[in-house]
């Protein structure tokens, strides 16, 4: 164990995967330039002391590199927040993790959230080296990190239920973070499982105090102990998967190790939402808020450590998220069959419905012995499930004998078929209602077993042959779930050694505000499987001294820059946008995301929570595509290309809109993914109603085989994405000389996307024409009714005054003479800050007013940074006063500039909008056989 400043770094089992002869090459090097402890460490294959690491890591690496090391055989220990990756000039072994400014800029602060950073057994990286050789995941270890003085933040994120029976009016609220108290942890919650049991809550079928957090089923890693914690079982960073029934370990029932049926856990959480001490840990205000087990439908969940479960290396490792499943679905399959129905291998099972649970028992039955595993989907008459096929091929997919749908076949005489006339052994009933429940008896033979799992609500009663249960000695039992300290052990060792599929039950996967998408898609029957609520990590970032010019990143947002890099950039990546403090260049569609707060382009959001989705994490990181990798220019822009396109899949990926080898997963949501993105749905509407976007992605490739239709469609959809996200030029209008363009950029000036036909790339610049009207007859509007005093001119989404700007003679505004010539004339020149000009390393460079207005009618500019924020003010009080005004009054433009576009100029409504898209979707559907 090593102390750098406040963190430790420990790694495990990685001396023995490094020849011998590399460390003593390893240590002969370092030998020059660090320390005798240092070397020790390395001699151990523990770490480098931070204070040598800028000069001797590098030395590290290209040893490695030179002697062609395997990936897995590389010195890790190199887990740490980016405040301690420092030149030795700058960093401090008393450090402190927060407030920490740059070398060379006094102004500059990051307040960054050490877990978006620290927690992560994965810790791989891309480099690339003077061969132009890309050297992917040279570390991947188990590196298990934490910090004494762990930053966590007073409030966070949660999914608030406040007793409105539509599981789609769930809303995303800020609470108090909670604190573990006795025998209790803090987990930061990396993934949630979507769960039916939520659901009858939710819609009052189980009664439920409101307002409340739901959520039973996560993976996460430990922040916080409480008193009397076992720190050796469960330690600081580890990772862990939690069971729903939390026993308290005391009751009549646990001691007698039946811990399913544990009677505080009853009485006091799924009575009350409460905890062992009989009270909640979730504020709101002071207002208590109930917990559905450990409430897992938030950023932290305080969990008892009688539910905490440390996963096994390589399922931290290769399924972190997908472990959540096992603390609900393959938890309650496990009490089930082990428990309740006793089944034995050889035995034959039926399972009633194909949700998460059953899609568990069915890969457990057959991992634990069953000769068969029927599934079947209920089909009767007030059966609430909607009847899918996808669900029924997912079961065969992990392991199903035989799948009936009992709207085409009777179940009880198909079973009979399928048994020789004698029926299952055991049947499993995970739905919860009055006719499965009665099928469930009937599908069993002569002395078997019908289980029951599915929750049902407490006024609901099912009829119950006596005589035939009694005379064909059938037993009836119901199972909850697992017994969490005897079961659970056993349960992650079936998945560790790959007895079930964690990554194939999952279908579906949504961000924490997705969380009532989630669920009301749930209640619709339009999820197959197991959704998960997963994390959006925070990127990650490593510096490291090396040559200049040497960049890499890998495509799951851990970014190693060689050398220096760009200070916005190091910011840009590093930072939490909820706790970013000082100057800092963001798009305008993220500034208004941002609370519309920052005026001078100054983000101050300490006191509010602000997400980062996806796609301001595509805007942010869309300017590093432009960042020169090599010195060969025709390389430059094949790697920028090939990266952009596989970056943008790997997103679309991990939102499950499509399949890992390209193909559309769900053409719907896809379709929907694009029009949703900010600021593309403007632009896609158009192109919508056009029918040119139908028509480009219907067209046959001459190249494309039909076999490849549905993948062939996705890169085009990925390349309309592109064009209105990844999009940056250098305005034309700036002469060449003034900026040096050959230093940063390649000589096109931008990456190469595939190209788009003539007719949607006319679509755009007319709607960027379009833009440019609204946007100059809202200038001309505001500006004349201030000079002759009709409104007062505050406006709307700041509370900002206008701008006078009047001429040297007094006169208004001089329409003809153009929007920059008048509303900046007061202004002078002021700095561009748009995401290209300070994300490229171009610097900051002046732009007039008229290049303005250049820029907005000529260049395909479609993240709005045509129209940029004033970071930069002129001399004197009363500048900065106009400056403050005029970023105010930019900001209302682009909410109520884009409204009276979309509204009144491109006559469309939300309504229309939405019917042309469904339109869209199912014509596109059906042309390609989806």
């Amino acid at each position: 164990m090593m102390q750098y400043g406040t963190c430790f770094v420990s790694i495990e089992d990685i001396s023995e995967e490094i020849d011998p002869e590399d460390i003593d090459e390893l240590i002969n090097s370092a030998k020059k330039t660090a320390d005798s402890w240092m070397v020790e460490g390395l001699r151990r294959g523990i770490g480098i002391h931070h204070e040598g690491l800028s000069r001797s890591y590098r030395t590290v690496v290209e040893v490695l590199f030179r002697r062609g090391l395997h990936p897995r055989r590389c010195i890790c220990g190199l887990c740490l927040p980016p405040a301690l990756w420092r030149s030795a000039s700058t960093c401090r072994s008393s450090a402190s993790l927060n407030g920490l400014g740059y070398a060379g800029d006094a102004n500059m602060q990051m307040k960054v959230p050490i877990d978006d950073l620290l927690w992560s057994k994965k810790s791989y990286f891309t480099l690339v080296d003077n061969r132009m050789r890309l050297y992917s995941n040279v570390v991947r270890r188990h590196v298990r990190a934490f910090s004494q003085t762990h930053s966590i933040p007073s409030h966070m994120r949660a999914v608030v239920w406040r007793g409105n029976p539509d599981p789609g009016k769930m809303r995303l609220e800020s609470l108090g973070t909670p604190s573990p108290k006795d025998g209790e942890v803090l987990v930061k919650v990396r993934a949630c499982g979507v769960c039916h049991t939520d659901l009858h809550c939710i819609k009052g079928e189980v009664p439920f105090p409101a307002p409340a957090v739901f959520g039973h089923e996560i993976s996460g890693t430990i922040l916080q102990h409480g008193n009397g914690v076992d720190k050796t079982r469960l330690p600081l960073g580890g990772q862990v998967a939690c069971t729903f029934i939390m026993p308290c370990g005391s009751c009549y029932h646990c001691k007698r190790g039946e811990e399913d049926t544990c009677a505080p856990f009853f009485a006091l959480n799924r009575l009350k939402g409460q905890l062992f001490d009989g009270s909640t840990r979730l504020y709101q205000e002071g207002s208590p808020v109930a917990m559905y087990s450990f409430a897992g439908l938030a950023e932290y969940a305080v969990v008892p450590q009688t539910a905490a479960f440390l996963l096994p290396p390589v399922l931290a490792e290769e399924a972190f998220s997908e472990s959540a499943l096992l603390g609900c679905a393959f938890f309650t399959a496990l009490g089930a069959i082990r428990n309740a129905a006793e089944l034995r291998s050889g035995q034959s099972t039926v399972i009633v419905g194909a949700g998460g649970v059953g899609q568990g028992i069915v890969q457990l039955a057959k991992h634990l012995g069953a000769a068969d595993a029927h599934l079947f989907l209920p089909g009767d008459e007030g059966v609430e499930v909607d009847i899918s096929e996808e669900a029924l091929s997912l079961a065969r997919s992990l392991g199903a004998d035989h799948c009936i749908n009992a709207r085409q076949e009777n179940v009880i005489e198909r079973i009979g078929e399928l048994t020789d006339g004698h029926r299952a052994d055991v049947c499993i009933e995970v739905i919860g209602s009055k006719a499965t429940f009665e099928q469930a008896i009937m599908a069993v033979r002569d002395g078997g077993r019908a289980c029951y799992v599915g929750i049902a609500s407490p006024k609901a009663r099912a009829e119950v042959p006596i005589t035939h249960v009694v005379r064909r000695r059938i037993s009836l039992v119901g199972s909850y779930g697992a017994r969490a300290s005897k079961d659970m052990p056993e349960l992650l060792e079936i998945a560790a050694k790959g007895g079930v599929n964690l990554k194939s039950a999952v279908t579906r996967r949504f961000s924490l505000d997705q969380a009532s998408e989630a669920y009301k898609l749930l209640n619709d029957g339009k999820i197959a499987g197991r959704a998960l609520i997963e994390e959006l990590t925070g990127l990650m970032y490593r510096q490291m001294s090396g040559r200049a010019g040497r960049r890499g990143f890998d495509l799951l947002g851990q970014v190693i820059f060689l050398d220096k890099p760009f200070t916005k950039i190091q910011r840009l990546i590093t930072s939490d946008l909820s706790s970013l403090a000082g100057e800092f260049t963001l798009s305008p569609t993220i500034l208004l995301r941002a609370g519309r707060r920052a005026w001078v382009v100054e983000l101050q959001c300490q006191e509010g929570s602000l997400g980062r989705t996806l796609e301001d994490i595509t805007r942010c990181l869309a300017p590093v595509f432009e960042l020169p990798f090599f010195q060969s220019k025709t390389a430059e822009l094949k790697t920028q290309v090939a990266f952009h396109t596989r970056f943008t899949l790997e997103l679309l990926y991990k939102e499950g809109h499509i399949t890992r080898d390209g193909s559309t997963r769900n053409l719907a949501n896809l379709c929907t993914h694009l029009f949703e993105a900010e600021p593309a749905n403007l632009v896609l509407s158009r192109l919508l109603c056009s029918g040119v976007l139908h028509e480009y992605l219907t067209e046959e490739a001459p190249k494309v085989l039909k076999g490849d239709r549905r993948t062939h469609l996705t890169v085009k959809l990925v390349s309309v994405l592109g064009w209105i996200f990844f999009r940056r030029r250098l305005p034309p209008s700036i002469p060449k000389e003034r900026i040096p363009r050959k230093k940063h950029l390649p000589s096109e000036g931008c990456p190469r996307l595939p190209p788009l036909p003539s007719r949607i790339k006319k679509e755009i610049q007319r709607y960027n024409s379009q833009l440019f009207e609204v946007f100059q007859e809202f200038a001309w509007t505001v500006a004349m009714t201030r000079k002759h005093g009709q409104i007062d001119l505050t406006l709307p989404a700041s509370g900002r005054c206008f701008p006078v700007g009047l001429d040297e003679r007094g006169d208004p505004f001089d329409k003809k003479s153009g929007l920059g010539n008048a509303l900046f004339k007061q202004v002078v020149k002021y700095k561009s800050r748009s995401p290209f000009s300070a994300l490229s390393g171009a610097g900051d460079f002046y732009l007039t007013p008229s290049d303005l207005s250049k820029n907005c009618r000529n260049v395909l500019h479609l993240d709005l940074n045509a129209i940029p924020t004033v970071a930069c003010p002129p001399s004197g009080a009363d500048a900065n006063r106009e400056l403050e005004a005029t970023n105010s009054w930019i900001l209302d433009y682009m909410i109520h500039g884009q409204r009276k576009y979309l509204l009144e100029d491109n006559g469309l409504n939300a309504t229309r909008a939405w019917k042309l898209i469904d339109e869209f979707v199912q014509t596109l559907k059906k042309a390609l056989h989806l």
